[in-house]
């Protein structure tokens, strides 16, 4: 799923602030499981 969407994302914006793109892109895949694991009830 994330490289199909990044792929996409990378197209759309025709080489225009790459590096922001990558961030966009990157964030949720780094901050998803941690946000993930706090948000868990402690058993």
């Amino acid at each position: 799923m994330l490289p199909l969407m990044s792929t996409l994302i990378f197209q759309a914006a025709a080489g225009k602030s790459l590096g922001r793109l990558v961030t966009y892109v990157a964030m949720p895949a780094l901050l998803g499981p941690i946000l993930g694991r706090c948000s868990a009830a402690p058993s």
